[in-house]
């Protein structure tokens, strides 16, 4: 008896348009139940920015460089970016705000099979 579960999931989007990008493992899972009904617990989480047409980037220096800074950006939580929580320049407007993505995640890829008692997986690789 064996099982995988997909390696990458399809690209979800799950937020609102409220200026809060909110790509949460929780949501996604909470919504797309049926997907992860076996696959729980990913290992890697991609985000794609939906209007530039290409992977997401992040800020490396609060913002000077003109890109978003998520609030979290990981497997174990997924991606959260607000608008709200960006680097103000000095005329109290964002430097930057965030873009419109949406998350792919990357599950374990899991096989379970019945291994003979006697298998000798060193011998046998």
């Amino acid at each position: 008896m064996s099982h995988f579960c997909n390696f990458n999931s399809h690209f979800y989007k799950s937020d609102l348009s409220d200026g809060v990008e909110d790509e949460t493992l929780l949501k996604i899972q909470t919504r797309y139940r049926s997907d992860f009904q076996h696959c729980i617990n990913p290992i890697g989480i991609e985000v794609y920015d939906v209007i530039n047409d290409e992977s997401y980037v992040a800020s490396v220096d609060n913002n000077a460089d003109g890109k978003s800074a998520p609030e979290y950006n990981s497997a174990y939580y997924g991606f959260k970016c607000d608008n709200n929580l960006q680097t103000l320049g000095t005329d109290g407007n964002p430097l930057a705000t965030c873009v419109d993505v949406k998350g792919r995640v990357e599950k374990y890829r899991l096989k379970i099979i019945a291994v003979p008692k006697n298998f000798n997986f060193w011998q046998n690789s």
